[in-house]
């Protein structure tokens, strides 16, 4: 398996696609076509979401791996989306979308987990954090397509 991080201050991740296609993908070589977008989607969505919302983070965490499954995950140093939880864990239809997407959409912020797997989901305890920490999974020949998971969303 290998695995890649880099750190950078929040501000010079502005660039989506720029960060995807010119640090992260080239760590990721021989993507399947859907795998490639459906990683493209979810990791700009994800870090678009981040500098959107992460108000008082300064430094931005990227990683990705490879093996079996690809593994994309993001994480701020602000004061985390925990707060912004609701009751029900209900999220807009960009968030379901990206849940859908993966076989495995974690996030993990103050003292919560909700991993999403396809519909379910468990929410769990784990110890204080500040931030957030979204974790991407899918397997790396999975035949699953966005226009599959924009569908189901759609209807």
């Amino acid at each position: 398996m290998t695995r890649f991080e880099t750190h950078f201050p929040i501000s010079n991740v502005k660039n989506q696609l720029r960060i995807w296609s010119q640090v992260i993908h080239p760590q990721l070589p021989n993507l399947k076509k859907n795998v490639a977008a459906i990683c493209t989607y979810g990791f700009t969505r994800t870090l678009r979401n981040v500098i959107e919302h992460a108000k008082t983070a300064t430094e931005v965490t990227l990683c990705c791996s490879q093996g079996a499954n690809i593994c994309l995950s993001i994480e701020d140093n602000g004061t985390g989306i925990s707060h912004g939880f609701n009751k029900d864990f209900t999220f807009d239809s960009d968030i379901q979308s990206l849940c859908k997407m993966f076989d495995r959409f974690i996030v993990e912020s103050g003292e919560v987990r909700i991993t999403f797997e396809q519909d379910n989901y468990i929410v769990e305890p784990v110890a204080p954090r500040n931030g957030t920490l979204f974790v991407m999974e899918i397997a790396q020949d999975s035949d699953r397509t966005t226009k599959e998971v924009f569908g189901d969303i759609q209807e």
